[in-house]
């Protein structure tokens, strides 16, 4: 077992490394889609903070993940409808999921150093490094959204700004999405959450 220790984090460096992947990441999966409609950003990470990255789908990916869907199981009995509230907020099956997931050398190497901290820290300092982190890649996500980062005012009315932590509860994603979005969005992301899962 590997022995635990306290340690120091600079959470100041880490927002940085976040809110300046951030920025390049949102601005190469809008070039590299130009002529899509995005209803979602997020930041994507894993529960032991091993990666951290930009994840974001839109309508016209959602399409394509419902395609790909249907043409892998042709024999499947699902409407098209139904698989698109099924994967509408499922981030890994956005064609657009970990499509800069590798591009900042800089995040990369914090986020290893943010996990092996967090697997080897003293159990009553857990919390409030778990918390330091959390509260890191909200106030990361916020900077971006103040500056306009996710779109136009237009625009960011129908996207849903998120932290995304692998297999995280649906009550877990609509607290994170209270944190970043005005109430209306929230309402609509918490609605269609459950309808998915409802058909």
């Amino acid at each position: 077992m590997a022995a635990q220790f306290y340690v120091y984090m600079d959470f100041t460096l880490l927002k940085q490394a976040l809110y300046k992947h951030g920025i390049a990441a949102i601005q190469s999966i809008r070039e590299a889609r130009p002529k899509d409609t995005f209803y979602s950003f997020a930041f994507y990470t894993s529960g032991g903070f091993d990666y951290a990255f930009i994840t974001a789908s839109s309508y016209e990916g959602l399409d394509e993940a419902v395609k790909a869907c249907l043409n892998e199981q042709p024999d499947s009995k699902e409407s098209p409808d139904k698989l698109r509230c099924s994967l509408k907020w499922s981030p890994c099956n956005s064609p657009i999921h970990e499509s800069y997931s590798l591009a900042n050398d800089a995040l990369d190497e914090l986020m290893k150093e943010v996990s092996e901290i967090y697997q080897n820290i003293e159990e009553d300092a857990l919390d409030d490094f778990f918390q330091g982190v959390l509260d890191t890649f909200i106030a990361a996500l916020r900077q971006l959204d103040s500056e306009g980062r996710f779109g136009s005012p237009i625009e960011r009315e129908g996207i849903v700004v998120n932290l995304l932590i692998g297999d995280q509860s649906d009550e877990e994603r609509v607290h994170f999405a209270f944190e970043l979005n005005p109430p209306d969005i929230v309402s609509r992301f918490s609605q269609e959450i459950t309808s998915g899962y409802d058909g």
